[in-house]
């Protein structure tokens, strides 16, 4: 027995992932992956409820760490040169 062909699925039949690589999702569809991926991450750096303690105090220093170079850059970003005038407008 054969297993369906259609843009979607894999030669088996499974559903070819990740459908963005493809530019197929919707922008409702982007930002919800968008935020499920983020969530995956900062539970993957944060560790489980099984790991140590300490090892999750470290991790979230880290995360913490990275959100505030994050910041500085776009202050840095919106404190440049020419950042957030009015140049051009009428």
């Amino acid at each position: 027995m054969s297993s369906p062909s259609c843009a979607t699925c894999s030669p088996r039949g499974a559903p070819s992932w990740p459908p963005k690589l493809r530019g197929t999702l919707t922008p409702e569809q982007a930002a919800r992956r968008a935020a499920i991926a983020s969530a995956y991450v900062r539970t993957q750096a944060l560790g489980g409820p099984d790991d140590d303690p300490l090892t999750r105090a470290v991790a979230a220093l880290g995360l913490l760490a990275d959100r505030v170079a994050a910041v500085e850059s776009a202050i840095t970003r919106a404190s440049a040169p020419g950042a957030g005038t009015d140049a051009g407008r009428p």
